[in-house]
Protein backbone atom coordinates (compact mmCIF):
# COMPACT_ATOMS: atom_id res chain seq x y z
CA UNK A 1 0.00 0.00 0.00
CA UNK A 2 2.94 2.56 0.83
CA UNK A 3 4.48 1.70 -2.48
CA UNK A 4 1.94 2.00 -4.45
CA UNK A 5 1.13 5.22 -2.89
CA UNK A 6 4.62 6.77 -3.36
CA UNK A 7 4.17 5.60 -6.52
CA UNK A 8 1.34 7.15 -7.96
CA UNK A 9 1.70 10.28 -5.72
CA UNK A 10 5.36 10.47 -5.70
CA UNK A 11 5.66 11.26 -2.12
CA UNK A 12 7.50 8.45 -0.20
CA UNK A 13 8.07 10.47 2.97
CA UNK A 14 4.54 11.47 3.29
CA UNK A 15 3.73 7.16 2.41
CA UNK A 16 6.05 6.28 5.32
CA UNK A 17 4.35 8.79 7.76
CA UNK A 18 0.47 7.49 7.05
CA UNK A 19 1.96 3.49 7.17
CA UNK A 20 3.64 4.43 10.42
CA UNK A 21 0.34 6.45 12.10
CA UNK A 22 -2.09 3.07 10.83
CA UNK A 23 0.08 0.21 12.31
CA UNK A 24 2.60 2.14 14.78
CA UNK A 25 5.44 -0.08 14.52
CA UNK A 26 9.10 0.90 13.99
CA UNK A 27 9.98 -2.73 12.19
CA UNK A 28 7.99 -1.46 9.04
CA UNK A 29 10.30 1.85 8.67
CA UNK A 30 12.94 0.17 7.17
CA UNK A 31 11.34 -2.38 4.64
CA UNK A 32 8.93 0.62 3.97
CA UNK A 33 11.44 3.36 3.02
CA UNK A 34 13.29 0.86 0.76
CA UNK A 35 10.03 -0.16 -0.91
CA UNK A 36 9.11 3.53 -1.37
CA UNK A 37 12.04 4.65 -3.06
CA UNK A 38 11.68 1.93 -5.50
CA UNK A 39 8.82 2.28 -5.98
CA UNK A 40 9.14 5.91 -6.41
CA UNK A 41 12.38 5.92 -8.46
CA UNK A 42 10.51 3.23 -11.25
CA UNK A 43 7.45 5.47 -11.35
CA UNK A 44 9.54 8.63 -12.24
CA UNK A 45 11.39 6.53 -15.00
CA UNK A 46 8.44 4.99 -16.82
CA UNK A 47 6.17 7.85 -15.95
CA UNK A 48 7.95 11.19 -15.31
CA UNK A 49 4.72 13.09 -15.30
CA UNK A 50 2.70 13.37 -11.53
CA UNK A 51 -0.54 12.29 -11.14
CA UNK A 52 -1.65 15.51 -9.98
CA UNK A 53 0.33 17.34 -13.26
CA UNK A 54 -1.32 15.19 -15.51
CA UNK A 55 -4.37 15.60 -14.38
CA UNK A 56 -4.24 19.52 -14.23
CA UNK A 57 -2.69 19.31 -18.01
CA UNK A 58 -6.20 17.49 -19.22
CA UNK A 59 -7.84 20.96 -17.96
CA UNK A 60 -5.19 22.66 -20.16
CA UNK A 61 -3.41 24.32 -16.56
CA UNK A 62 0.10 24.07 -17.16
CA UNK A 63 2.18 24.59 -13.68
CA UNK A 64 5.82 26.73 -14.26
CA UNK A 65 7.46 24.67 -11.74
CA UNK A 66 8.11 22.31 -14.95
CA UNK A 67 10.43 24.56 -16.79
CA UNK A 68 12.86 25.88 -14.40
CA UNK A 69 14.68 28.06 -16.50
CA UNK A 70 11.95 30.41 -17.00
CA UNK A 71 10.84 31.02 -13.59
CA UNK A 72 14.82 31.80 -12.58
CA UNK A 73 15.34 33.82 -15.84
CA UNK A 74 15.73 36.89 -13.08
CA UNK A 75 18.78 34.61 -11.84
CA UNK A 76 20.34 33.68 -15.48
CA UNK A 77 20.19 37.49 -16.50
CA UNK A 78 22.61 40.53 -15.59
CA UNK A 79 21.87 43.78 -15.72
CA UNK A 80 24.15 44.19 -18.63
CA UNK A 81 21.31 41.78 -20.59
CA UNK A 82 18.43 44.62 -19.65
CA UNK A 83 19.62 47.90 -18.81
CA UNK A 84 18.96 50.65 -21.50
CA UNK A 85 22.54 51.82 -23.17
CA UNK A 86 21.59 54.75 -25.16
CA UNK A 87 20.86 57.22 -23.18
CA UNK A 88 19.89 61.27 -23.49
CA UNK A 89 22.32 62.80 -20.59
CA UNK A 90 22.12 66.66 -19.47
CA UNK A 91 25.61 68.48 -18.98
CA UNK A 92 25.33 69.48 -15.63
CA UNK A 93 26.78 73.08 -15.96
CA UNK A 94 22.96 73.82 -18.34
CA UNK A 95 20.49 75.76 -17.24
CA UNK A 96 16.86 74.37 -16.61
CA UNK A 97 15.67 76.03 -19.42
CA UNK A 98 18.47 74.55 -21.72
CA UNK A 99 17.67 71.36 -20.42
CA UNK A 100 14.29 71.41 -21.76
CA UNK A 101 15.49 72.34 -24.80
CA UNK A 102 17.20 69.40 -24.95
CA UNK A 103 15.00 66.95 -23.95
CA UNK A 104 12.06 67.96 -26.31
CA UNK A 105 11.92 65.26 -28.46
CA UNK A 106 12.25 62.67 -25.76
CA UNK A 107 9.14 61.36 -23.96
CA UNK A 108 11.24 60.03 -21.16
CA UNK A 109 10.69 60.81 -16.89
CA UNK A 110 13.81 60.54 -15.53
CA UNK A 111 17.22 61.75 -17.16
CA UNK A 112 21.09 60.74 -15.75
CA UNK A 113 23.09 64.20 -15.61
CA UNK A 114 27.52 63.95 -16.50
CA UNK A 115 30.04 67.09 -15.44
CA UNK A 116 32.62 68.42 -17.78
CA UNK A 117 35.08 64.90 -17.37
CA UNK A 118 31.75 62.99 -18.00
CA UNK A 119 31.67 61.92 -14.30
CA UNK A 120 28.07 60.82 -13.40
CA UNK A 121 26.57 62.90 -10.87
CA UNK A 122 22.71 61.53 -10.63
CA UNK A 123 19.83 61.85 -11.59
CA UNK A 124 17.27 64.52 -12.76
CA UNK A 125 13.44 64.05 -13.36
CA UNK A 126 11.63 66.65 -16.34
CA UNK A 127 9.41 67.41 -13.50
CA UNK A 128 11.83 68.82 -11.32
CA UNK A 129 13.70 70.46 -14.00
CA UNK A 130 10.06 72.45 -15.02
CA UNK A 131 9.50 72.88 -11.42
CA UNK A 132 12.64 74.60 -10.94
CA UNK A 133 12.32 77.14 -14.12
CA UNK A 134 8.76 77.70 -12.75
CA UNK A 135 10.34 79.05 -9.24
CA UNK A 136 13.66 81.14 -10.57
CA UNK A 137 15.25 78.78 -13.36
CA UNK A 138 18.77 80.05 -12.05
CA UNK A 139 19.90 76.32 -10.45
CA UNK A 140 22.19 74.33 -12.66
CA UNK A 141 21.22 71.13 -13.46
CA UNK A 142 24.16 69.74 -11.30
CA UNK A 143 22.60 71.12 -8.69
CA UNK A 144 19.08 69.79 -9.13
CA UNK A 145 20.54 65.89 -9.54
CA UNK A 146 19.86 63.51 -6.96
CA UNK A 147 22.35 60.65 -6.02
CA UNK A 148 21.01 57.32 -5.65
CA UNK A 149 22.25 54.10 -5.52
CA UNK A 150 24.02 52.51 -8.64
CA UNK A 151 24.26 48.77 -10.18
CA UNK A 152 26.76 47.05 -11.94
CA UNK A 153 26.17 45.54 -15.78
CA UNK A 154 27.42 42.15 -14.20
CA UNK A 155 25.06 42.29 -10.86
CA UNK A 156 22.11 39.44 -11.69
CA UNK A 157 18.51 40.96 -12.29
CA UNK A 158 17.01 39.38 -9.34
CA UNK A 159 19.76 41.42 -6.98
CA UNK A 160 18.40 44.23 -8.99
CA UNK A 161 15.04 44.23 -8.51
CA UNK A 162 15.50 43.64 -4.81
CA UNK A 163 17.34 46.79 -4.71
CA UNK A 164 14.82 48.67 -6.46
CA UNK A 165 12.27 47.63 -3.85
CA UNK A 166 14.64 48.35 -0.65
CA UNK A 167 15.24 52.38 -2.22
CA UNK A 168 11.81 52.51 -3.28
CA UNK A 169 12.58 53.05 -6.84
CA UNK A 170 11.61 52.04 -10.62
CA UNK A 171 14.81 53.43 -12.34
CA UNK A 172 18.35 52.78 -11.52
CA UNK A 173 21.84 54.18 -12.85
CA UNK A 174 24.08 51.72 -14.30
CA UNK A 175 28.09 52.51 -13.93
CA UNK A 176 31.54 50.62 -14.52
CA UNK A 177 32.86 48.20 -12.04
CA UNK A 178 36.06 49.22 -11.92
CA UNK A 179 35.15 53.13 -12.31
CA UNK A 180 31.92 54.20 -10.88
CA UNK A 181 31.73 57.40 -11.83
CA UNK A 182 31.51 56.07 -15.45
CA UNK A 183 27.97 55.72 -17.02
CA UNK A 184 27.12 52.93 -18.99
CA UNK A 185 23.15 52.71 -18.70
CA UNK A 186 19.87 53.15 -16.97
CA UNK A 187 17.92 50.15 -15.37
CA UNK A 188 13.91 50.52 -15.07
CA UNK A 189 11.35 47.91 -14.01
CA UNK A 190 10.13 48.35 -17.80
CA UNK A 191 13.60 47.41 -18.91
CA UNK A 192 13.39 44.02 -16.29
CA UNK A 193 9.63 42.92 -17.74
CA UNK A 194 10.66 43.30 -21.33
CA UNK A 195 13.89 40.90 -20.36
CA UNK A 196 11.87 38.26 -18.78
CA UNK A 197 9.57 38.28 -21.22
CA UNK A 198 12.28 37.88 -24.25
CA UNK A 199 13.60 35.31 -22.44
CA UNK A 200 9.99 33.06 -21.68
CA UNK A 201 9.69 33.55 -25.54
CA UNK A 202 13.42 32.65 -26.46
CA UNK A 203 12.54 29.12 -24.20
CA UNK A 204 9.29 28.58 -26.54
CA UNK A 205 7.13 29.10 -23.18
CA UNK A 206 4.79 31.71 -24.45
CA UNK A 207 2.07 28.74 -24.89
CA UNK A 208 2.72 27.60 -21.09
CA UNK A 209 0.86 30.45 -19.87
CA UNK A 210 -2.52 29.43 -19.60
CA UNK A 211 -4.52 31.25 -16.79
CA UNK A 212 -6.51 28.66 -14.41
CA UNK A 213 -9.75 28.36 -14.46
CA UNK A 214 -11.45 27.24 -11.19
CA UNK A 215 -14.25 25.09 -10.51
CA UNK A 216 -17.16 27.94 -9.56
CA UNK A 217 -15.51 30.41 -12.71
CA UNK A 218 -15.84 27.28 -15.24
CA UNK A 219 -19.54 26.78 -13.76
CA UNK A 220 -20.21 30.53 -14.14
CA UNK A 221 -18.45 30.88 -18.01
CA UNK A 222 -20.86 27.57 -19.08
CA UNK A 223 -24.24 28.94 -17.91
CA UNK A 224 -23.08 32.20 -19.24
CA UNK A 225 -23.02 30.47 -23.02
CA UNK A 226 -25.98 28.50 -22.21
CA UNK A 227 -28.01 31.80 -22.09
Amino acid sequence: MGAVFAGIIRAPITSVLIIFEMTASYDLILPLMISNMTSYALARRIRPTPIYDALLEQDQIHLPHRHRHISHALEQLTVRNAMTSNLVIIPAEETPAMALERIRPYSFSTYPVVDKQQQFLGLVTEARIRRSLAEDGKSSIGQLADQMPCLSPDHPLIRAVMRMNETKTRQMPVVEQIDQTRLVGLLSMTDIVRAQALAAKDAGAIDRSTIPVFAEERETLEGSSGE
